[in-house]
């Protein structure tokens, strides 16, 4: 489930800042699950985050925000956050019990936290996952064979190898 760290054979165009910093943290965050609970444990925080957040664009609070504590009601002091945050805070929490919950979401606090990012769905991870696959197989004259595999035409299969698909789809006119 999680993307592998591999060298390029090719200089790849950068994409767009905020997607590519929203997919390089979300890489970094659940591979740091991975590495800090094993690969099982790892992998069913990823997939109840992705159950219960994928798709869905999520402002997540800074730990340096103070929270008022007059705005605290009946003692829940997620309160002042966004609904879908607290949604995620509380099942993290019943999932994993109140101790790891907190340290799953602290994480993901450090990680995004004063930023409104949208969190990844089982399609988005695929294609992250296959997109580097496809540019690790890329050896520079086998972009044919790359789309024959993946079921592409040798353009997408291009586009993909070469970054293009990266840019955002204002800059290329086309969904990954």
């Amino acid at each position: 489930m999680l993307l592998a760290e591999a060298q390029r054979n090719m200089e790849v165009r950068p994409m767009s800042n905020t997607r590519r910093q929203n997919r390089e943290t979300f890489v970094r965050l659940f591979q740091g699950f991975v590495n800090e609970y094993g690969a099982v444990a790892g992998e069913k925080i990823i997939k109840h985050l992705v159950d219960n957040a994928g798709g869905l664009r999520l402002w997540i609070p800074g730990n340096d925000i103070p929270v008022n504590q007059s705005l605290i009601i009946h003692g829940d002091p997620l309160c002042t956050h966004s609904a879908c945050f607290r949604r995620l805070w509380r099942s993290t929490c019943r999932e994993f019990g109140q101790a790891s919950g907190r340290a799953i979401m602290n994480k993901i606090v450090v990680e995004f936290g004063g930023r409104r990012v949208s969190f990844p769905d089982y399609e988005d991870i695929y294609k992250w996952e296959r997109n580097e696959k496809m540019k690790n197989q890329f050896t520079g004259n086998n972009i044919d064979e790359i789309a024959a595999r993946w079921g592409m035409s040798p353009l997408r299969a291009l586009q993909i190898v070469t970054g293009e698909d990266e840019l955002g789809n204002e800059e290329i006119g086309m969904r990954n």
